[in-house]
């Protein structure tokens, strides 16, 4: 996603109405207010008591597959609390809705990138 650890929130949600949705997946870590789950193999930190969002690091998400699980996990976050759910690089202003790089608003992905600007035309990535 061409940055380190990207932010995710979601929109029009409160922390314990996100907390209640995750209840089945999520484990407490050794800070207080701080979440841990595992979706798809890649950990998602989540912060209750800050701004009530999810951080992860993209280079967990080794393949296709794996992403497209991902994504799964926070459509059915979107469906389940009626918001749209937002990735932006982390540290950055979500008030600013240029630096939104992905959204889902229920089943409906739109991303903000180009996906395949760092691949040549067979596949490989390219630096």
């Amino acid at each position: 996603m061409g940055c380190d650890w990207t932010s995710i929130r979601i929109r029009n949600s409160t922390s314990s109405q996100i907390k209640d949705v995750l209840s089945n997946y999520i484990r407490p870590s050794k800070f207080t207010g701080i979440y841990l789950l595992d979706v798809a193999d890649v950990e998602v930190c989540f912060y209750m008591n800050s701004d009530q969002h999810f951080d992860f690091d993209p280079k967990q998400v080794e393949n296709e597959d794996q992403w497209n699980k991902f994504l799964d996990f926070f459509k059915r976050l979107s469906v389940n609390l009626n918001s749209e759910v937002l990735f932006k690089p982390e540290d950055s202003d979500f008030s600013n809705e240029e630096s939104i790089l992905l959204s889902i608003s229920g089943e409906i992905v739109k991303y903000n990138f180009d996906i395949e600007s760092g691949y040549s035309n067979d596949g490989e990535y390219r630096k």
